[in-house]
């Protein structure tokens, strides 16, 4: 968490420079600061935080940015995840529903491929692997959650893995 909480200065400042520069519109600042926001609440579990930017538009998905933005926020969510991965990560269920309600991707792809239902199973968040499942999430990916939540021990997860039927669109 502390990469996160880095990143989110980091965003900052570059927010910052680039709104010197005169080389970002308010629209795509604000999406970045939101979304930034989101992905630091989601992770933490404030679901207050996470209601109340989701009221005001924070981008559930990662913005995509023009290139030669000062930033890519789907660059920063492959490194760093998305509010739907770091809910998931952490088990923060409630927040994973939230997520899936305002349409969040379940098959976005961090830095080392692993999805929300990934990250879920493998730190043993059985509810919230649950939750994704019922969600539509696939479980035939590359890395693969069982795998995951095999090598973390996690057996109340293996089980109920092993026992899901893939979706129509597994491979």
């Amino acid at each position: 968490m502390r990469v996160l909480a880095t990143l989110v200065i980091v965003v900052f400042l570059n927010i910052g420079q680039a709104i010197a520069e005169d080389s970002i519109t308010y629209d795509a600042e604000q999406k970045a600061l939101d979304y930034m926001a989101l992905t630091y609440a989601s992770g933490k579990g404030h679901i207050v935080l996470v209601k109340g930017l989701l009221a005001r538009g924070a981008p559930v998905n990662a913005p995509t940015f023009s290139p030669d933005s000062f930033t890519d926020a789907e660059y920063l969510a492959s490194e760093f995840g998305t509010p739907l991965q770091v809910a998931a990560e952490a088990g923060h269920t409630d927040i994973v529903k939230l997520l899936l309600d305002h349409d969040a991707n379940t098959e976005w792809q961090c830095c080392d491929g692993g999805t929300a239902l990934y990250f879920a199973a493998e730190n043993g968040h059985l509810e919230a692997v649950k939750v994704l499942v019922e969600g539509g999430a696939k479980l035939l990916v590359f890395p693969s959650p069982l795998f995951a939540a095999m090598k973390g021990g996690h057996k109340d997860v293996v089980d109920y893995l092993s026992g899901s039927t893939p979706t129509e669109d597994d491979p």
